[in-house]
């Protein structure tokens, strides 16, 4: 159950990192 729920939490947490990454590169783009 543990493992499970870790995995599960793990998720969100990449796609938040690829959004904060996407929101990053488009700022880079704009300057």
């Amino acid at each position: 159950m543990k493992p499970h729920d870790n995995q599960a939490s793990l998720l969100p947490r990449i796609i938040y990192i690829d959004w904060s990454t996407m929101l990053i590169f488009s700022f880079f783009s704009l300057i």
